[in-house]
């Protein structure tokens, strides 16, 4: 736990220092004040459902309603979370199919990863259909649940979760800094496979409230006590991030700083 908070008080200095960072250096006229008031509005709810995110983990207040239980996938965080990541897959599979190649098929990989997160995320259905956890899976669940994610101790993913907090942030670094954001992203677009990534650091450069949406699913990540909501945050950044591949389509991103 204070490697937890410790980890958490550096993510959330460094997701400060980017945010003034992307600031600076926002060249387009009237950018940057819809930068802050994006932001700012997306801080407000955040930093609400986080307290109540902390209440609730610390038992303080009863809010299985609104972020589920150790005993039940269930309420509008974790419902929200599997819609998230399940519309997220159908998009990936159509970026996939329009990009082709190797990049292609990152997309359709990463749509299959999202659709097992959303079935995963509310066992299956089980808690929608209430079925009976069958007895094998039962007996080594530790929520008795029909999923594999509770399968391994939940100790686990706190590092994963701090490890990928902070690949965030290297990412959302890059973005804000034109300079390394123009070089990845020119050598993520000529490199098969990578341009998804290039697509991914073009969408916080350019969608004034991604950047705010990965920064504080970065620091959301390093705790435990907000495990529920940043995976819903994590779910709700990516499908921003779909939506503007859908609408653009990736194959305009992916082959825009090739040379001709």
């Amino acid at each position: 736990m204070p490697v937890q908070t410790l980890f958490l008080a550096i993510a959330a200095a460094v997701a400060l220092i980017i945010f003034f960072l992307s600031l600076i250096n926002e060249n387009e006229r009237g950018q940057r004040p819809k930068r802050v008031r994006d932001t700012a509005l997306l801080a407000v709810p955040v930093l609400i459902l986080s307290v109540l995110s902390v209440l609730h983990a610390r038992q303080v207040i009863q809010l299985d309603w609104l972020f589920g239980s150790e005993v039940a996938d269930i309420g509008p965080i974790e419902y929200g979370t599997a819609l998230f990541f399940g519309v997220s897959s159908v998009l990936l599979v159509l970026a996939g199919l329009r990009a082709g190649g190797l990049n292609g098929a990152v997309y359709v990989g990463a749509a299959i990863v999202c659709f097992f997160v959303a079935g995963e995320e509310i066992s299956w259905g089980q808690w929608i259909f209430h079925w009976e956890t069958p007895e094998a899976m039962a007996a080594v669940n530790l929520q008795h649940e029909t999923n594999l994610h509770n399968l391994v101790d939940p100790r686990l993913y706190d590092l994963v979760y701090a490890v990928a907090g902070f690949a965030f942030l290297v990412i959302a670094l890059i973005a804000s800094v034109p300079v390394w954001r123009h070089e990845v992203g020119r050598t993520a677009f000529q490199c098969p496979g990578l341009a998804p990534l290039g697509d991914f650091i073009e969408w916080m450069a350019r969608r004034p409230v991604g950047l705010g949406l990965i920064l504080a699913t970065a620091i959301l990540l390093q705790h435990e006590s907000f495990e529920e909501f940043s995976e819903f945050m994590l779910g709700f950044a990516l499908l921003d991030f779909m939506c503007r591949v859908t609408r653009n389509g990736p194959a305009r991103t992916t082959y825009a700083l090739r040379p001709a």
